[in-house]
């Protein structure tokens, strides 16, 4: 597993994703990214 740190907006989400799809996604820092959220995987 992979944490990955976005900025939006000033607020910081930390996602967990798999390594392949990091890669795959070809994630590297300052890439301008989407991020869709899951309800269900909020954690507080």
């Amino acid at each position: 597993m992979e944490l990955v740190r976005l900025n939006a907006g000033g607020v910081a989400l930390i996602a967990r994703i798999t390594r392949r799809s990091a890669t795959k996604l070809e994630l590297r820092p300052g890439l301008k990214v989407w991020a869709q959220i899951k309800a269900v995987a909020l954690v507080g």
